[in-house]
């Protein structure tokens, strides 16, 4: 598994989950029972619908079962959150139908990431040339020149929401996003699936929050989308018998597909969020695993290609350790030789001190 490794393993950066399953789980499932209720109460289903009559008719007691039936629906869908998430992605099974589907989409998305490359290319071009004839006929050419700034500025700008590699594409723009963040800590030689849960181990809290927070953001949009999605296919097969109240299903289809480019866009800032715990922490991580510090890009690359092999358990791997500093406590225990006094100065008081004073002693009295 790929992109969803990261959002499955950073999962473990925080032990929040009553506030977790309340805004993740708890929030959406409210909504959705709430929403399904009505729609059973409307009478749709055997009859004419109904729908004032379903407002009006909810007492005491139903509402105390829709409490224990958004619980026990926010409790079956907690587990599945991953599978939620790799959905929305784009894994899909093996199946002849799921490939078949997942063939035709990430064509599109290839098509499109190859059409942004080209847009991003020809309007720079044409901004130096129309910028190079500006002086001749600016207020002509100023439109066109304005034009495609923007066109290039924005090809670049949804390219970004790509992965670098034609073959890495996915089907979906959610997996594409995160995908691309996947490459988080390339320019050191570090992946990020299996260093992010390392990392979290030994980076200070509020960059541990940091990245939870979009996280949780990035749940609570998926998980809204997903159960918009159904509730709009649940009216669809309610209202399919009463001609207009059909249209009642765009309601919750436009909250679902509202929740997954939100959800889009909040993937932007969960990568960017890892890209920062691993540029931050990284070096306190191989002092934590004993890794020699690198001295440049190229010592890390190197050093790192055989972190990231002992990460995936080969037990080939060779890999050099940092010398233990000695403790201070150790230091402080040691004995140490004692210092020669300088010259003129009065010896120490000790156990060869007190001896010399007695002899000196003794040799006076016999003396005298």
């Amino acid at each position: 598994m790929a992109s969803t490794g990261v959002t499955e393993t950073v999962s473990t950066l925080s032990g929040r989950i009553g506030r977790y399953f309340n805004i993740v789980s708890a929030l959406p499932s409210a909504l959705f029972v709430s929403y399904v209720f009505l729609l059973v109460e409307s009478g749709a289903w055997s009859g004419p619908v109904e729908m004032s009559d379903a407002l009006s008719s909810i007492d005491l007691k139903e509402a105390a079962l829709l409490v224990l039936l958004s619980f026990v629906t926010a409790l079956a869908l907690h587990p599945l959150q991953f599978s939620i998430i790799q959905m929305f992605e784009g894994y899909w099974g093996s199946s002849a139908l799921a490939r078949r589907i997942a063939v035709v989409r990430t064509r599109y998305h290839r098509r499109r990431l190859t059409a942004l490359r080209l847009a991003s290319g020809d309007a720079h071009l044409e901004v130096q040339r129309l910028d190079d004839k500006a002086g001749v006929a600016w207020f002509e050419a100023s439109d066109r020149l304005l034009a495609e700034i923007i066109r290039g500025d924005e090809s670049e700008r949804e390219r970004q929401s790509y992965p670098e590699s034609l073959r890495e594409v996915l089907p979906t723009r959610l997996g594409n996003v995160l995908r691309r963040y996947e490459r988080a800590g390339a320019s050191y030689g570090i992946q990020a699936i299996p260093t992010v849960p390392r990392l979290g181990m030994v980076a200070e809290d509020k960059e541990v929050e940091y990245v939870q927070d979009q996280r949780l953001q990035l749940e609570l949009a998926v998980r809204t989308a997903f159960l918009a999605i159904v509730a709009a296919g649940l009216t669809v097969i309610f209202m399919w018998r009463h001609g207009l109240w059909m249209l009642l299903a765009l309601g919750p289809y436009a909250v679902g597909y509202l929740s997954y480019r939100g959800a889009v866009v909040v993937a932007h800032e969960y990568g960017t969020a890892l890209a920062v715990l691993i540029e931050l922490n990284r070096f306190r991580l191989y002092e934590r695993l004993r890794h020699p510090q690198p001295e440049n890009a190229a010592q890390e690359r190197e050093a790192n290609a055989r972190l990231m092999r002992a990460f995936a358990h080969d037990p080939n791997v060779r890999l050099d350790y940092a010398p233990l500093a000695a403790s201070a406590e150790a230091l402080a225990s040691s004995p140490q030789p004692p210092e020669s006094p300088p010259s003129g100065s009065n010896p120490p008081v000790g156990q060869d001190g007190a001896a010399e004073s007695a002899d000196a002693e003794v040799d006076a009295q016999g003396g005298g």
